[in-house]
């Protein structure tokens, strides 16, 4: 065999090799699409998305020596409130961590302002140090003449000092449950996760004045709107946005009291027939461009309408959870889960937040 033959031969085997792992991979990628239509999870998804009480069920195994030892423990999990899942008890959909006859779920994150915020880690910071904005001292204008003095602006800032808030809640759990699979995570999945959460929502809209760590709240830093004009809250609410776009902001966040947005829902035409219908329900908890959120310490006559880049949620620690006994716990069988949070709210920009209300309140 001539030495061109053999390099040919070798060429011809190579591209045999190409050919052949293309269709593997093709094969691959219709594999993989199969699982995805079916709503199969990938393997690598699912470690990453383990629950909150899975973790603190995984750290609790660990410890339990210590725990039965000297009856409480203590240890800490990182706290992604995104991946809290609420536990299904229908007979027909099963999760890993069901319990039968539970049947409280917890409110979706995705319905409560600190998720449609940015969420910050801020690990060991005990004080945040930031500007806000406030407003510009002068104005540019028009040159008075070639050589004269240039107007000036200047931008005003704020420095802000503000101390981690910590916010903390319990709930009562059997030594039964503890020791059987699954019910762990699933009282930290749904009553004491969607707890705590409510408490830091809280504290952004409604604020604390705790000595300690003192925040006004979101409601009471944004600058009020009363509307002139406009009585119907979704007009106010347009009335708002429009205003806050003209002064160069990108309002993307409304939030609202429930029965507000259920008075978008059913508002009606003359003829009696729902002005919402199909158009509101292709908005997906939307109101003018804005994504919508609830809270109940707005009153149905106000809304307050947020420019999301400038308002940032810091979490200066992980999710501290101990497990002990609370009172006459050891004479009931009863265990007490304490779980503790530390949040620094951020607010860059006055302007960024408009508390709207209608024209006669």
């Amino acid at each position: 065999m001539s030495n061109l033959q053999a390099v040919m031969d070798a060429i011809d085997k190579i591209e045999d090799g190409i050919s052949e792992t293309k269709m593997m991979q093709r094969q691959h990628g219709d594999e993989i699409m199969q699982l995805k239509q079916r709503g199969a999870t990938l393997p690598i998804e699912t470690a990453s998305r383990a629950s909150l009480g899975a973790s603190i069920k995984t750290q609790f195994d660990k410890h339990r020596q210590t725990f039965d030892q000297a009856g409480r423990v203590s240890f800490k999990v990182p706290f992604n409130f995104h991946e809290i899942k609420a536990t299904i008890t229908t007979a027909a959909v099963q999760s890993n961590y069901q319990v039968q006859g539970l049947s409280y779920v917890p409110r979706p994150v995705d319905t409560m302002l600190m998720g449609a915020i940015e969420n910050r880690p801020m690990p060991g910071v005990s004080t945040g140090h930031y500007s806000r904005y406030t407003h510009n001292s002068g104005s540019v204008a028009v040159q008075a003449g070639q050589g004269a003095e240039k107007a000036e602006t200047n931008p005003v800032f704020t420095p802000i000092a503000q101390n981690a808030i910590t916010v903390a809640g319990w709930c009562p759990i059997t030594e039964q449950a503890l020791a059987t699979s699954g019910e762990l995570e699933s009282v930290v999945n749904t009553f004491l996760a969607d707890g705590v959460l409510q408490g830091i929502d809280s504290v952004l809209i409604g604020g604390t004045a705790e000595v300690s760590w003192p925040f006004d709240g979101l409601k009471d830093l944004a600058t009020p709107y009363p509307s002139l004009t406009y009585t119907d809250m979704a007009d106010v609410v347009a009335e708002t946005v429009a205003h806050m776009r003209w002064t160069g902001l990108v309002p993307s966040v409304v939030v609202l009291n429930p029965m507000s947005y259920l008075a978008l829902i059913l508002a009606k035409d003359l003829q009696g027939r729902y002005l919402s219908g199909t158009y509101m329900a292709a908005l997906e908890l939307q109101v003018h461009g804005c994504k919508v959120v609830f809270s109940s310490l707005l009153g149905v006559d106000e809304a307050l309408v947020l420019d999301a880049r400038h308002i940032q949620l810091g979490m200066s620690s992980e999710l501290n959870i101990q497990i002990g006994y609370k009172n006459d716990d050891f004479t009931r069988n009863i265990r007490t889960i304490r779980a503790e949070a530390a949040i620094i709210p951020i607010f860059r920009h006055a302007g960024a937040a408009r508390l709207a209300t209608p024209a006669g309140d």
